[in-house]
């Protein structure tokens, strides 16, 4: 996710996908980032880990952000 001036040059940007292999202590699975944008311009990251083994995906890290001023990606506390 890129964002862009008047000129339409790139101010910043943040990777929202990502898929990749991995090998835990105890078994082989996958990692992948999900998103969610809202109309307000936030910006949620969940990083989910699923075991070959396994059909359910376990939540290993959530990050939020918003686009400052300046046009770039600030990341905010996620309060539980």
């Amino acid at each position: 996710l890129y964002t862009l001036d008047d000129r339409h040059k790139p101010i910043d940007q943040l990777c929202i996908y990502e898929e990749k292999s991995e090998d835990h202590a105890i078994d082989f699975g996958k990692s992948y980032m999900d998103y969610y944008i809202t109309s307000r311009w936030e910006i949620t990251l969940m990083k989910y880990y699923r075991s070959m083994d396994d059909e359910k995906p376990i939540l290993e890290q959530t990050r939020a952000y918003i686009i400052d001023k300046d046009g770039k990606f600030e990341e905010q506390i996620i309060e539980l």
